[in-house]
Formats: C-alpha cells, sequence, structure tokens
C-alpha cells in the first residue's frame, strides 16, 4: 500500500542514487520512460513489497533487499495493473488496484489464486482490527505473539489467509478462506 499524497511529499525519488537502492537497470528504464515516472515507481515498489511479505512469512527472516526482487512482464491499466515479481527462483504473481490517491498490490504464489482473494479497505486508525471484526462478524482478525496478522473463520474455526498493508491514511486488509500465502 502507498499512499501517494504523502509519498509524493515525503520522498525524494529522484536524488541521486535512490533508484539505485531499489530497481535494477531495466527497472530503472521503465520508470525513467514512463508516461507517469512517479506512479511506475510505487507501483513496482508496491508489487515487490507484496512479495517480499510471502518471502518474510514463509522464511521468517527479515531482508531488506528490494534488488533481490525484480519486476517483469507489467501491464499497466488507468486502474489496475498486473505483473511478475521474481524472487531467486520462485515467481510471484501480482495484481494491484489504482486510485488517485492509493496503490495496493497483491501477490501470490499462484496466478489462478489472484481471483480468489477479498480486499477489505478502510482508512487507517489504531483501531483498525476491532473496525474490522465489527464488519466482518463471521471472522476474528488479530495478531500472533510475532505481530503477524492472523484470521479466523468464526464458522469453521479454520485460519483463513491474511494481509493487511497500510501507508499514510490508508489500510487493506487481504484475505481468503483458502490455505494460500496472500501478501
Amino acid at each position: 500500500m502507498v499512499d501517494l499524497q504523502l509519498a509524493h511529499k515525503q520522498s525524494n525519488w529522484k536524488r541521486a542514487g535512490y533508484l539505485n537502492k531499489l530497481f535494477n537497470a531495466d527497472e530503472q528504464g521503465l520508470i525513467h520512460y514512463a508516461q507517469d515516472p512517479e506512479l511506475l515507481l510505487w507501483l513496482m515498489w508496491t508489487m515487490k513489497e507484496s512479495a517480499y511479505k510471502i518471502v518474510n512469512r514463509a522464511s521468517g527472516m527479515r531482508i531488506y533487499s528490494p534488488l533481490s526482487f525484480t519486476c517483469s512482464k507489467l501491464l499497466l491499466t488507468n486502474t489496475g495493473a498486473s505483473g511478475e515479481v521474481s524472487y531467486q527462483q520462485q515467481t510471484f504473481y501480482t495484481k494491484t488496484d489504482i486510485k488517485p490517491l492509493r496503490l495496493h498490490s497483491i501477490a501470490l504464489m499462484s496466478l489462478n489464486d489472484l481471483d480468489v482473494i477479498k480486499i477489505h479497505q478502510q482508512q487507517h486508525t489504531n483501531c483498525y482490527l476491532a473496525d474490522f471484526n465489527r464488519i466482518f462478524v463471521d471472522y476474528e482478525l488479530s495478531r500472533n505473539t510475532a505481530g503477524l496478522p492472523e484470521l479466523l473463520n468464526r464458522n469453521t474455526g479454520k485460519k483463513c489467509a491474511v494481509s493487511i498493508s497500510h501507508h499514510g491514511r490508508h489500510l487493506a486488509i487481504a484475505y481468503s478462506d483458502s490455505p494460500l500465502s496472500a501478501d
């Protein structure tokens, strides 16, 4: 998730060396020649971040290595995007919702799983867990002892795939009753 207004205010992405820390030469070329370079930068950033969250959850390792994640096969429209992110020998499939004030990307290990993800968006507040639980009575959203989100289907008693993304005023909760890795 990227709050585009906040990112525009806080980030000086045009400064020397900034893009070199986050994007390889091919990705930088796409940014430089894009109709909206700043939008494309944040699009690829959210794609990498969503794939990183899957790797982090699977490995338990917190690594900051954006150059290890490579974006490719970007398809961009006015309201969304899709693409792939590669990390080591893995490929993650991404889907991005583009709104005038924010971007939100999800990544999955299976292209078919992109269609089973539900996304709830709301304003980012300190009580977003309680807000979600009040709206969606069939689920209970919480955090585990490691601070990672967990979602329980109250009807089945089973844990569901869930990921929380937020930046600035925006928050998205991506979830599915399927046992997949959504981030």
